[in-house]
């Protein structure tokens, strides 16, 4: 059995009997993929303690016997636990939005450093910044992992408009623009959060083609 090694991000975990577990991770190299933990929920040697939710780190790989079984995840190096993901409720509720497009987003084995990079900086941005009510993180995640997607046009208005998506004003456009470039707006208020939504919105529904389950709790949270 061949083993690989790759740089992940977990995305779910599912028990798996009393003591394995399913993980789903996001990687740079393989894409989405579920592994099999085997003795994770009991182990403090294999996976130096434990696996969680929105863990980065270094994961090693081996391809099941067959081609149809799990790959075994025989190791996780953690690098960034992101605890504060875990912790607070504004925090996990804009990871579990994130996470949930990347799930409903990505076919399994496709993978894409940018999107990769994405997620990470996204996750580590909101975990290490000093407020949580980050809506400025959403709507970056989303302009730049659809832009990676090749479904998000030009920050234009005549691009948009032959897009069928929605116009923006002369301001949400500058803040979209900045959003997509990296730029960090943690004091993005409620209506400008709201006018760059609609694009988003509608590039998300576009795509996913339902609406997410993270989406009422994200958006009880921050109301």
């Amino acid at each position: 059995m061949s083993a690989t090694s790759t740089e992940a991000v977990i995305l779910r975990l599912v028990d798996q009997g009393e003591r394995n577990r399913i993980v789903t991770l996001f990687t740079n190299t393989v894409g989405r993929t579920a592994v099999m933990a085997r003795g994770a929920r009991g182990s403090t040697k294999r996976f130096r303690g434990h696996l969680d939710l929105f863990h980065r780190g270094t994961a090693e790989l081996k391809s099941g016997r067959r081609a149809t079984s799990f790959p075994t995840l025989t190791s996780f190096l953690v690098k960034a636990p992101h605890e504060g993901l875990r912790t607070d409720i504004t925090r996990f509720a804009i990871a579990s939005f994130c996470v949930e497009i990347v799930l409903n987003a990505t076919a399994v084995g496709d993978a894409n450093q940018i999107q990769f990079d994405t997620l990470a900086g996204t996750l580590e941005s909101l975990a290490d910044g000093a407020e949580s009510d980050r809506r400025d993180l959403i709507l970056a995640f989303q302009l730049r992992w659809f832009d990676a997607m090749g479904e998000l046009p030009p920050l234009d208005e005549d691009a948009l408009r032959q897009a069928r998506l929605p116009r923006l004003d002369e301001q949400p456009m500058a803040i979209a623009r900045a959003l997509h470039s990296g730029v960090e707006i943690p004091e993005l208020d409620e209506p400008r959060f709201r006018a760059v939504g609609v694009l988003t919105r509608a590039i998300r529904n576009r795509v996913l083609r339902r609406p997410l389950e993270s989406t009422r709790f994200l958006y009880e949270v921050l109301s």
